[in-house]
């Protein structure tokens, strides 16, 4: 689509538009953010116990910024969470953040997490996307795994959470693990 303009959310909406069918682009031009939408996502957020660390669970406006960032890629998960890609480095690497709220299907999670890794290593060639969870999330851990993500090691003590530190798990998926899963055609 062509409407003689350079805005990034045109081209970015149309380079998008036939990976993500379960998946909603977060708005990239603070603009046409969704101010109430993004209060119901931040309570939504809030009321999750593995979703927030110390640092982060009373502070909106740190919540707002990132949801505003242009290098943060954000998508909703209908009404059951938000994924967020960041630390892009074309050909190279990014990590996936991912929260999900009221347990949705966990096939409906592997299908949008396949929608964006498609995304992800077309769009940015990139060779891996590494996933950061708390050591504790366990529920986060094994959708990591069932997404073909395989556990690479731990951050000691890198997360505060209920005046806690706690180990942050990583996780990586390469663009090769990932292309064996696919059906061939």
């Amino acid at each position: 689509m062509d409407n003689n303009t350079n805005d990034a959310q045109v081209q970015r909406g149309v380079s998008e538009h036939n990976y993500f069918h379960i998946l909603k682009p977060w708005p990239i031009d603070p603009k046409q953010a969704d101010g109430p939408r993004m209060e119901w996502i931040w309570r939504k957020l809030q009321a999750e116990e593995n979703a927030l660390d110390d640092l982060t669970k009373e502070a909106g406006a740190a919540f707002i910024q990132m949801m505003l960032a242009p290098n943060i890629l954000k998508w909703e998960l209908e009404d059951n969470g938000i994924v967020m890609l960041s630390d892009i480095i074309n050909g190279v690497s990014a990590q996936i953040h991912y929260m999900v709220w009221d347990n949705p299907p966990v096939s409906k999670v592997i299908s949008a997490a396949n929608e964006l890794f498609e995304f992800a290593f077309n769009k940015f060639q990139l060779h891996r996307i590494s996933a950061p969870i708390p050591s504790f999330n366990k529920e986060a851990k094994r959708l990591a795994t069932l997404m073909g993500f395989k556990f690479e090691g731990e951050y000691r003590e890198a997360y505060l959470k209920n005046g806690k530190f706690h180990n942050l798990s990583i996780y990586g998926l390469l663009d090769r693990e990932y292309r064996k899963r696919l059906p061939v055609n």
